[in-house]
């Protein structure tokens, strides 16, 4: 907004008239530089100094807001200087176009003589505060909303330390919102990858990785790597002694199958079968005449003999035994009479012996299983960037 320049010029001796053509020059006093002086207050035309005055005694000109230093040369009179403040609307009052840039310091305002209240909206932008001038308690609680903070303007470097941050390379299980749909790579989180295995080069990361893939752990889990073994080296498995080692950061391990085709070989070997049988109290009655004399009857394991002397019949558990009735807890020998009356005894043995000779079995069922632990599918994600 520009200011009409208020300068009349009269004679200094009576009768204090106008004069004309009085010349009039203008100097900015900020910079001590000649004035632009415009003819009108929108106009872009400049007007050449010095100005001459009119039959008023009047300056035709318009100015923008400033301060001014004027010298003025009435023929036949010395130059003289006059001052003048172009200040906005009639009232004199100053608004921002008025004020030069830098021109009120912290040390020109009275504590708390800056309120909200006079301040316009947006006046106060990023540029026009010092680095750490706003500190925790010069602002009040509940001030800094989430629709106050744009986008990424939170960084990792403007976070305390205090503060939880997730490190680069940090692997988390990650489920999309039920907003978004496959391919899930395009509702990630800006700051990190998916681990499926796709090459380094297609992924804007900080990790400082341009060749390889990241870990891909589509149907897989992680385990924890041995931290003196190179990068990518893989786990090993020795069947035979029962020995693993653990994997390089990035390498894998085990073999995710189910196949469980295998055999086995066992050597000679004996089985022994020490046992005995108990039988509660019983009795057997045969009601019968024989007329032969010095003969025995063989019944499961039990031999009746009779005696010639006194015509008695007796039970024994063994053809040995001449006493009461028993059982037998040993092996020993059992008697029996074949179809001519003669009798004979035979061996019971208590353990058996196979040939001794290696046999093997072979595994391969028509139909693999899955052994693995029942799971739940989520993405697994990695902090690829610090924004």
């Amino acid at each position: 907004m520009r200011v009409e320049i208020p300068v009349v010029v009269l004679n200094p001796v009576s009768p204090y008239n106008p004069v004309e053509d009085a010349q009039v020059s203008m100097v900015d006093r900020l910079t001590s530089l000649a004035a632009v002086v415009y003819t009108t207050s929108s106009s872009g035309t400049v007007r050449t100094q010095p100005l001459l005055t009119d039959a008023s005694g009047r300056v035709d000109g318009w100015v923008d807001r400033g301060s001014y230093e004027l010298e003025v040369s009435i023929p036949g009179r010395p130059v003289y200087t006059d001052y003048f403040e172009a200040s906005p609307g009639g009232d004199s009052s100053i608004d921002t176009a008025w004020i030069e840039d830098g021109s009120i310091t912290t040390a020109k305002l009275d504590t708390g003589a800056v309120t909200a209240a006079k301040l316009g909206t947006d006046a106060v932008t990023t540029e026009k505060i010092d680095a750490l001038a706003v500190d925790t308690a010069e602002i009040a609680a509940g001030a800094v909303t989430t629709a106050k903070i744009e986008d990424d303007a939170v960084t990792s470097a403007k976070i305390d330390d205090s503060i939880a941050i997730v490190p680069l390379g940090t692997i988390l299980d990650w489920f999309p919102p039920a907003s978004a749909s496959a391919p899930w790579s395009s509702v990630l989180p800006s700051d990190y990858a998916l681990c499926d295995g796709s090459p380094w080069s297609d992924i804007v990361n900080d990790l400082g990785y341009s060749s390889g893939n990241i870990p891909n752990l589509v149907n897989r889990v992680t385990i924890g790597a041995v931290a003196a073994s190179v990068r990518w080296a893989n786990g090993t498995h020795n069947p035979v002694a029962g020995e693993t080692t653990g994997p390089g950061v990035g390498g894998q391990a085990g073999s995710n199958t189910t196949d469980q085709s295998h055999s086995h070989t066992v050597g000679g070997h004996q089985h022994g079968m020490t046992h005995q049988h108990t039988v509660s109290s019983h009795s057997h009655y045969m009601s019968h005449t024989h007329g032969v004399y010095g003969h025995t009857h063989s019944i499961a394991g039990k031999t009746i003999s009779h005696n010639n002397d006194n015509g008695a019949y007796n039970w024994y558990s063994r053809a040995s035994d001449t006493g009461s009735s028993g059982s037998s807890t040993d092996a020993g020998t059992r008697t029996y009479v074949d179809s001519n009356g003669d009798a004979s005894t035979t061996a019971v043995t208590k353990s058996e012996t196979d040939a001794n000779t290696a046999f093997a079995t072979t595994g391969n069922p028509s139909a693999h299983w899955d052994n693995r632990s029942l799971s739940i599918g989520v993405l697994k994600i990695m902090k690829v960037r610090n924004l």
